[in-house]
């Protein structure tokens, strides 16, 4: 029976998943039961442990430094002004222009999945749980990570010629009433700024110049000195993102489940 647990172990993770349940407690809870099932109560003897293991993990403080870069973009209104700068990709206004709601959500949620491209959080939290470079892994997985990226780009213009209905081009009227300086003029003053922070961010990690906590500490600090800069840094919006970034434990119990005594 104990050479079942873990194949239970994972049709038990992935049936809760697809139940919805939130990820964090379908991680530790699994973890837990099946640990409880495969070693009795002794198990819990590892937890402190284990529990202190991650608390001390210089490496794994760069999962929340990446989460307080997102978060601080999002509540500060950053992203979803680069959003429509870069394309209008925003669901709403694709949905709005006629796209096909397969498309939509593709365009949005597909990138979440590819989890190689750097910075990539499912490559730290791999790095640490295998002992390897999380530099190397990020500089490894650049070119696959745009590879796939690429073969994406080239199955959407696909079906942008063959299937026009499917993902409408914007009326020659509106593109024009915009104008081609105003647009040139918008990308150089919101682009510029965030693709220099990821430039730097990156390049220092593939160079050797600084690990990745210290890059990601660079980026979160970054972003605070972009939302200042684009007028967008308040109190109110900063405790909103303190509050979001310890508030996402999917790092921690991901590790957590990864690093449990094999049954």
């Amino acid at each position: 029976m104990t050479e079942l647990l873990p194949a239970l172990m994972f049709l038990a993770f992935t049936l809760l998943i697809l139940a919805s349940y939130p990820i964090a407690f379908t991680i530790g809870g699994t973890a837990l039961g099946f640990g409880l099932a495969a070693f009795g109560f002794g198990f819990f003897d590892l937890l402190p442990l284990r529990i202190w293991g991650l608390m001390t993990n210089f490496t794994l403080i760069t999962v929340p430094l990446f989460i307080f870069m997102g978060a601080t973009l999002e509540r500060s209104g950053l992203a979803q002004y680069l959003l429509e700068t870069m394309g209008l990709i925003s669901l709403p206004t694709m949905l709005h222009r006629g796209y096909h709601r397969e498309v939509a959500a593709g365009v949005i949620c597909r990138p979440a999945h590819w989890g190689s491209p750097p910075p990539s959080i499912v490559l730290v939290l791999v790095g640490d749980i295998l002992g390897v470079s999380v530099g190397d892994l990020f500089l490894a997985a650049l070119i696959p990570g745009m590879s796939l990226a690429g073969m994406y780009l080239l199955y959407l213009l696909y079906l942008s010629l063959l299937f026009p209905h499917k993902m409408p081009p914007i009326p020659l009227k509106e593109r024009a009433a915009i104008g081609s300086r105003a647009l040139g003029l918008k990308l150089l003053t919101s682009l510029p700024p965030v693709l220099i922070l990821m430039i730097v961010v990156l390049g220092s990690i593939f160079l050797g110049i600084a690990a990745p906590t210290e890059a990601a500490a660079v980026s979160a600090s970054g972003t605070v000195l972009l939302t200042i800069l684009k007028h967008r840094f308040n109190l109110k919006m900063l405790r909103e993102v303190m509050k979001s970034t310890p508030g996402s434990p999917v790092w921690f119990s991901s590790s957590w489940w990864a690093r449990r005594p094999s049954v």
